[in-house]
C-alpha cells in the first residue's frame, strides 16, 4: 500500500516543472475539505443528540405516582410544620389524552403524535392511611391558623418511562412538583375538618397577586430530556403561538387551559377507636386559568374514567434516544462524545504529521518498480505453494528496508 501511495505521487509530480506553483483549484478543495471536516467536529456531536437523530423514539410509560404534602412555615425562627397527606398511582391507569379517533390540536401537531400526550389518573382516596399522632395534629392546627404563617400544598409527580436506558447523565424517571400557597379561607376549612366540624375543605391558590382561584396547578406538563426536566407546559413551547407584528389575535390555545381543582376529605373506616384508619381524599375536576369550569368540549379530553377522579396530569413525553446507539451516546453524554471526536481528530492530525523526516526514505521514492517486483514474486511464490522460496523473498524484502544504501539502489532512477 505504501509502495502503491509513493508511485501515485511519484507520477502526480512527474508533469510538474520544478518551481510551478500550486494550481488554484487544488487550494481551493484543500481548503473546502479542511472546512468541512471542521464542520464535521463541530456539528456531528449536536445532530446525534438532536431530536431529529432517528435513534430518538417515544417512550411509554413504565409507571406512576402523585404526592401531596401539607407545610406551614411558622415566622422566622419558629421553625416549620409538615404533613404528608396523599399518595396515589399503585392503583392509576394511563391513556393516550388524544384518543382513539381524536387528531392533536394544530399547535401540537407540528411537533407531536398522539403518543407522546398520555392521561395519567388516579382514584380519589389515597393509597397509604394517615397516621399523625395527637401533639402532630394540634401542632398542624396551630400552624395553619396562624395568620402570620404560611401554608402550602406540595404536590409532587414521578413517572417512569421505558427510556433512556440508566445512566450517569439521566435515566428514566421524571420527577415534577408544584407548590400550592393556601388561601387564609382554605387553611381554615383544613383546620375544621381536621378538628371534625366539616367534612371537605376546598383548596383555593392564593397567587403572587393576592389573588384567590380554585386553579391549583396546570394540567399539562412536558417531560423532557435524557436527564428528564418535568415543568408545566407554556406557551412558548408550541411553534406559532408568539404574538406577531399586526396580529390581534393568538391561536386558538383553549384546549391548554387546563387546570386542576381539588377539594380535601379525611375519611375514616370506623368510630374513632385506637384501631381506626383514617386516609385523606383528594377529589378533583378540571377548571381554566381562572377557577371556572371549562366548556364540555375542552374538558372531553382530559376526562378520566369513572372511579378516578383523583388528580390528574396530561404528560407530554419528549422523544429520547433508545437501542443500543442510544444507550451509548446517553452513557457517554454530549461532553463525552465532543472529547472522543476532539481526541480522536487531534490524534490522527498528530500522527499525521509526527515524524515525517522518518518517512521520507520510505514514501519519497523515485521509483518503485523493483520493490513492487519483489512483493509480486513474493505472492506468486504463496500462490505456487513454495512456501521455503516465499520465506527467502520476504527476508530479502526485510533486508532492504534495513539497509538504507540498499534501498538507495533499489529506488533510484536509472540514467
Amino acid at each position: 500500500m505504501s509502495l502503491y501511495f509513493a508511485a501515485v505521487m511519484r507520477k502526480s509530480k512527474a508533469g510538474r516543472p520544478l518551481g510551478t506553483r500550486q494550481p488554484r483549484y487544488l487550494k481551493f478543495f484543500q481548503g473546502a475539505l479542511l472546512f468541512a471536516l471542521l464542520l464535521l467536529l463541530l456539528w456531528v456531536p449536536l445532530l446525534v443528540f438532536s431530536t431529529g437523530n432517528p435513534t430518538y423514539t417515544v417512550p411509554s410509560l413504565a409507571t406512576f405516582s402523585v404526592n401531596a404534602t401539607l407545610e406551614a412555615t411558622l415566622p422566622t425562627g419558629s421553625g416549620r410544620v409538615r404533613s404528608h397527606l396523599f399518595h396515589a398511582g399503585d392503583r392509576g391507569v394511563w391513556a393516550p389524552w388524544a384518543g382513539q379517533n381524536t387528531t392533536l390540536p394544530t399547535a401540537l401537531a407540528a411537533n407531536y403524535v398522539p403518543e407522546q400526550l398520555q392521561l395519567i389518573c388516579t382514584p380519589p382516596d389515597a393509597d397509604l392511611v394517615w397516621s399523625a399522632s395527637r401533639p402532630a395534629r394540634e401542632a398542624l392546627e396551630d400552624a395553619l391558623s396562624d395568620q402570620r404563617a404560611s401554608a402550602a400544598v406540595n404536590f409532587g409527580w414521578s413517572v417512569l418511562r421505558d427510556l433512556p436506558p440508566p445512566s450517569d447523565h439521566g435515566g428514566p424517571l421524571c420527577q415534577g412538583s408544584a407548590v400550592v400557597a393556601l388561601a387564609v379561607e382554605s387553611r381554615a376549612q383544613v383546620v375544621d375538618v381536621l378538628q371534625g366540624k366539616h367534612d371537605t375543605a376546598q383548596l383555593l391558590r392564593l397567587d403572587n397577586g393576592g389573588n384567590v382561584t380554585a386553579a391549583l396547578f396546570p394540567g399539562f406538563w412536558l417531560l423532557r430530556g435524557d436527564a428528564c426536566v418535568a415543568r408545566p407546559l407554556q406557551a412558548s413551547d408550541l411553534p406559532g403561538t408568539e404574538r406577531l407584528p399586526g396580529r390581534r389575535q393568538r391561536p386558538d390555545l383553549a384546549w391548554s387551559d387546563i387546570w386542576l381543582a381539588c377539594n380535601l376529605t379525611l375519611k375514616t373506616d370506623g368510630d374513632g377507636n385506637s384501631g381506626t384508619e383514617m386516609w385523606w381524599r383528594l377529589e378533583c375536576q378540571t377548571v381554566d386559568s381562572s377557577g371556572s369550569p371549562v366548556p364540555d368540549d375542552v374538558d372531553e379530553r382530559a376526562t378520566c374514567p369513572g372511579g378516578y377522579a383523583g388528580p390528574r396530569l396530561v404528560n407530554i413525553l419528549d422523544r429520547v434516544q433508545g437501542g443500543i446507539i442510544g444507550a451509548t451516546l446517553t452513557k457517554f453524554g454530549v461532553i463525552g462524545l465532543y472529547s472522543v471526536f476532539v481526541y480522536g481528530i487531534g490524534r490522527s492530525l498528530r500522527l499525521s504529521i509526527t515524524n515525517l523526516r522518518m518517512r521520507i526514505a520510505y514514501e519519497d521514492l523515485p521509483t518503485t518498480r523493483r520493490l513492487v517486483a519483489l512483493c509480486q514474486d513474493i505472492y506468486i511464490a504463496r500462490a505456487e505453494g513454495l512456501l521455503a522460496l516465499e520465506e527467502e523473498l520476504y527476508a530479502a524484502l526485510l533486508a532492504v528496508y534495513r539497509l538504507p544504501s540498499v534501498m538507495f539502489e533499489l529506488t533510484k532512477k536509472r540514467r
